[in-house]
């Protein structure tokens, strides 16, 4: 996959970094130390939320997905846990506080335009809070599995929409 990568500079020597082959992929490499800068997937969480055997979905009122449905979710921080993460989003996005029950599943995708990445899924429990609309997301809603919304965000949530009607719900 190619990327469109911005030009950094070497953490050891602060000269530019060149795109050059190395192992068969595109890599930024410092021509002065031969330092690499290896790109990394971003790690991200995902609450899945059932509530009366329907789906928590929120919608998306910013880019990329705008006016798309997805399961609250956002990247894990580097001052913080998985699970610090997950209670975050879920606030932040949902305005509910969760308990997390169990982690569910991880899966990778490549169609975020803000770069690849790995998206945990856990389930979890709503305790309480309430929706309120914020400048990124404009809507919530608790959906049967037959009666998801078509438009579903990517970065794993239509993959994992799909398991899930695919295979049912089943109680944490």
């Amino acid at each position: 996959m190619t990327h469109n990568l911005e030009s950094h500079f070497c953490y050891h020597c602060g000269e530019r970094l060149l795109q050059k082959w190395e192992d068969g992929f595109s890599r930024e490499i410092c021509p002065q130390c031969g330092f690499i800068h290896y790109h990394q997937y971003k790690v991200g969480v995902a609450a899945i939320i059932f509530e009366d055997n329907k789906l928590l979905l929120l919608k998306r009122n910013q880019e990329p997905w705008k006016d798309h449905w997805y399961m609250p979710a956002g990247y894990v921080e580097i001052e913080e846990s998985i699970e610090e993460a997950v209670h975050r989003e879920v606030k932040e996005e949902a305005g509910f506080q969760v308990e997390i029950l169990k982690f569910h599943t991880m899966l990778s995708y490549h169609d975020d335009p803000r770069g690849n990445g790995l998206i945990l899924f856990y389930r979890c429990q709503k305790l309480g809070g309430e929706f309120i609309a914020n400048e990124e997301i404009s809507d919530s809603g608790f959906f049967a599995l037959d009666e998801i919304p078509e438009k579903i965000a990517g970065a794993g949530h239509r993959t994992m929409i799909d398991e899930l009607i695919r295979n049912g719900f089943v109680h944490a």
